[in-house]
């Protein structure tokens, strides 16, 4: 397990729970480090499945051309995971992936306390199968 996470996963994390905070939630958006570059990345569409295959793809044809570092797509999702988690969570997740090999997904899980606000739990992380770098 990889609970050291990179600083553009902390980065999007902290923009995430900004957005909860401020908005009530978040549309996926992407951060990347492209041509020395960081971006970050969005669309003007509010269907998620939409933005992440839009996102996806902009990642997938940016990495074949060589530009990119690293890229990461962060998503409002519910996670199940067998030791942490069996019943499911709703969680912030950062897809992390760098040209040198590294594919990770990072999860803060959280719930809604009686009063409303977040409560944010322990950020763990899984490996995931490469889906932007060939």
């Amino acid at each position: 397990m990889k609970q050291d996470a990179p600083d553009c996963v902390v980065t999007l994390i902290s923009l995430a729970q900004k957005f909860q905070l401020e908005n009530g939630g978040f549309l996926p958006f992407g951060y990347v480090l492209d041509g020395g570059e960081r971006k970050y990345q969005a669309t003007d569409s509010e269907d998620a499945k939409e933005i992440i295959s839009v996102l996806d793809t902009i990642f997938r044809d940016r990495a074949a051309q060589g530009s990119l570092e690293w890229a990461s797509l962060c998503t409002d999702i519910r996670v199940f995971d067998r030791e942490a988690y069996p019943d499911g969570t709703d969680a912030i997740q950062v897809a992390y992936e760098n040209r040198a090999g590294q594919s990770v997904n990072y999860y803060v899980p959280y719930q809604e306390g009686a009063d409303g606000a977040l409560d944010y739990q322990p950020l763990f992380a899984r490996d995931k199968e490469r889906r932007w770098f060939s």
